[in-house]
C-alpha cells in the first residue's frame, strides 16, 4: 500500500461534451434570418454554383442522395441546374432549421418541421 502522499493522481476530467445549447443557438440565429438568407448569401450562392459547375461532367450513380445542412437549397438548386436529371429526384433536403427548409423549393413539406434525430432516421428517409 502506498502512503497517502504517494497515491496516484486522479485522472484528468473528461473534456466537456459539445453543448446542445450551441446547436440551438445556431439554429435559432439562422431561423431569425431565414427570410433574408437567399438575398444575403451571395458568397454561399457563388460557391454553390462554382461547385455544381465543377461537378457538371461527373456521372451521378443512381441511388439516394442527401443535402445535409441544405438550408434554403442553394447547393441542390445549383446541382439540379447543372444536372437536369436530378430534377426527377432531387437530393433529400435535410437541415436543423425548419425556417430555412420552408424556403427551400426542393424540400418536401414533411422536412420543414423534422430534425435529424438519429442516424437510423436519416438512412430511412434517404431510402424513401
Amino acid at each position: 500500500m502506498l502512503p497517502p502522499s504517494a497515491a496516484p493522481a486522479p485522472p484528468p476530467p473528461a473534456p466537456p461534451a459539445p453543448a446542445a445549447g450551441f446547436t440551438a443557438r445556431v439554429r435559432d440565429a439562422f431561423g431569425r434570418r431565414a427570410a433574408a438568407y437567399d438575398s444575403e448569401a451571395r458568397l454561399q450562392r457563388a460557391i454553390a454554383w462554382r461547385l455544381a459547375g465543377l461537378c457538371r461532367d461527373l456521372s451521378l450513380p443512381a441511388g439516394p442522395r442527401a443535402d445535409l445542412g441544405a438550408g434554403s437549397g442553394l447547393l441542390s438548386r445549383a446541382l439540379v441546374a447543372h444536372h437536369p436529371g436530378l430534377a426527377q429526384r432531387p437530393p433529400q433536403q435535410l437541415d436543423l432549421c425548419p425556417e430555412l427548409l420552408s424556403r427551400n423549393p426542393l424540400a418536401r413539406s414533411e422536412e420543414h418541421t423534422s430534425e435529424l434525430q438519429s442516424p437510423c432516421n436519416l438512412v430511412c428517409r434517404l431510402l424513401l
